[in-house]
């Protein structure tokens, strides 16, 4: 069996790609800089550094790297603070998957990245996934989810406004527009998970939309 590893286990999307893999069979490491409990028992929790992250070499093709690390401006507290997470320890983690002999990763970006935006956050995504697309991996997902749905076990105002707007907005987000609609961690997750099987080498972007198509097969 593949090993799995997530990085990022215990927030809102990588929550949802650990309590998804819930068959014993599976080898399914989770990198974390603190300790926790894992969603169930078969999992080991890796505690590292994720700036300089130690990882154990990989067994085979198949064994897949998977990143949902990130954070806020407001939760980091200050742009590079942010920009150490999002950029920083994601290309760390996977500079070292990498090296470790990894050849499937995928990461989580954002809707929106584009390279002449000047919306500091989607720099930010930019930069990161022009990063890992150069480290030459094999095979590298990057997803690009919309606004996220599920419990974060935080009340942010922000994003519950959101949510409620999507209510509304949802039934008119159609056609080109579809991407756009918030999309639950949950089915991220599902889809994130189904993406390890893609056999084409090279860079896969996967947008909301898609998303939900992949995790409907």
């Amino acid at each position: 069996m593949a090993k799995l590893f997530i990085a990022g286990a215990t927030g809102l999307i990588g929550s949802e790609l650990a309590k998804q893999l819930s068959d014993p069979d599976d080898t399914v490491i989770l990198l974390s800089r603190r300790a926790f409990e894992p969603p169930h028992a078969h999992h080991q929790v890796l505690q590292t550094d994720l700036l300089t992250p130690n990882l154990p070499s990989a067994d085979s093709q198949e064994d897949t790297f998977f990143c949902a690390l990130g954070t806020t401006i407001k939760k980091a507290g200050s742009q590079p603070a942010f920009y150490q997470v999002d950029h920083d320890m994601v290309v760390a983690v996977a500079t070292a998957a990498y090296n470790a002999g990894y050849q499937r990763f995928v990461v989580v970006s954002s809707l929106g990245v584009q390279s002449n935006t000047r919306n500091f956050y989607l720099q930010t995504k930019h930069k990161m996934e022009q990063s890992i697309s150069r480290l030459g991996f094999k095979h590298v997902t990057i997803i690009r989810p919309s606004l996220l749905l599920g419990d974060r076990g935080e009340f942010r105002l922000g994003e519950k406004i959101g949510e409620w707007a999507s209510v509304v907005l949802t039934p008119l987000l159609v056609g080109s527009l579809r991407k756009y609609r918030p999309i639950p961690a949950a089915t991220v997750a599902k889809a994130m998970l189904r993406s390890r099987h893609n056999q084409e080498t090279g860079l896969t972007v996967l947008e909301s939309d898609a998303l939900v198509r992949l995790a409907a097969e």
